[in-house]
């Protein structure tokens, strides 16, 4: 069926633009490789991928949309055979307040964080230290309804992709020989502040993997980690985590 867009309930005063299918110069890493030189690739730089996240759009009424929610559409999810233990993973707000965590962090500010999230059903999204997440949920949810419709979002003033779906290949976009680190309770038990010492005078960037979701741990499956570590004696948010993470790293590089 043939999409109406001009019926569809979006709030249009968080748009962020008119969504183009031109790439503009962006590869599939989705860095903008008209700004990009080999100095960058060098830069000490902490990139987080948030991982497993449960995100898929429900048609509530015609043209109308909504994120998934396991408190709000159970009853859906169940129709369309989602899995009973996946169903709770369905919670939009984890990844929002991920997001606000991640992007409104000095660390972000100062352009030594990147953020990815990869979605329960291997989807890769490039999130642009640039994109300002929406406070309250009702916002957010529909600034994400726009990006699943499209999967583009760009800048008004700028050509920049604040966000978009780029090739699910994290060979192609984590650093060469960079080190990838899975966060989980059943890691090996660390104290954050001493074990992130070794990048204090390193340009090589570090990968974090969290996941996004509310039971289970999508990061304990991940066959690319060089270590997986435990960050605290009890479970922890995933917003808890990325906080913890942007914080020992901006008193590791003094950014404040």
């Amino acid at each position: 069926k043939q999409d109406d867009e001009n019926s569809v309930n979006i709030k249009e005063s968080i748009l962020l633009s008119e969504l183009s299918d031109d790439p503009n110069g962006y590869d599939s890493s989705g860095y903008d490789l008209n700004n990009y030189d080999d100095e960058q690739e060098k830069k000490k730089k902490v990139i987080i991928i948030l991982e497993g996240a449960c995100l898929q759009l429900i048609e509530v009424k015609r043209f109308i949309y909504e994120l998934a929610n396991s408190r709000k559409h159970k009853n859906i999810l169940k129709k369309n055979k989602v899995d009973e233990e996946n169903i709770k993973n369905f919670r939009p707000d984890i990844l929002h307040q991920c997001l606000i965590h991640l992007l409104e962090s000095p660390l972000n500010k100062f352009g030594y964080l990147q953020v990815y999230i990869k979605t329960h059903d291997n989807q890769l999204f490039y999130v642009s230290s640039n994109l300002k997440i929406p406070k309250t949920f009702q916002q957010f949810e529909s600034l994400m309804v726009t990006f699943l419709r499209k999967y583009k979002i760009k800048a008004n003033e700028k050509n920049i992709y604040l966000l978009k779906i780029i090739k699910n290949d994290l060979q192609n976009i984590l650093p060469i020989n960079g080190h990838k680190i899975g966060l989980s309770l059943k890691g090996k038990k660390v104290q954050l502040n001493n074990y992130i010492k070794v990048y204090k005078n390193t340009n090589q960037p570090v990968t974090f993997f969290i996941g996004a979701v509310a039971y289970s741990n999508p990061t304990m499956k991940l066959q690319i980690l060089d270590d997986n570590i435990s960050i605290s004696d009890f479970s922890l948010s995933a917003a808890m985590c990325c906080s913890s993470i942007c914080s020992e790293f901006e008193h590791l590089w003094n950014l404040f």
